[in-house]
């Protein structure tokens, strides 16, 4: 869980210093919250 946490906020980091393409920024992003949104539930049913 912690890996999808630290990888969004670093994405996030980037994406403030615009420092790489905006719109994949916010797909990555994106994709880094659902997985932990994933990551989070499974870990609440074990």
């Amino acid at each position: 869980m912690g890996e999808a946490s630290e990888s969004d906020y670093w994405l996030e980091i980037i994406e403030e210093l615009k420092l790489g393409n905006n719109t994949a920024l916010k797909d990555l992003r994106k994709e880094a919250k659902e997985l932990l949104a994933i990551f989070t539930s499974i870990a609440n049913k074990l």
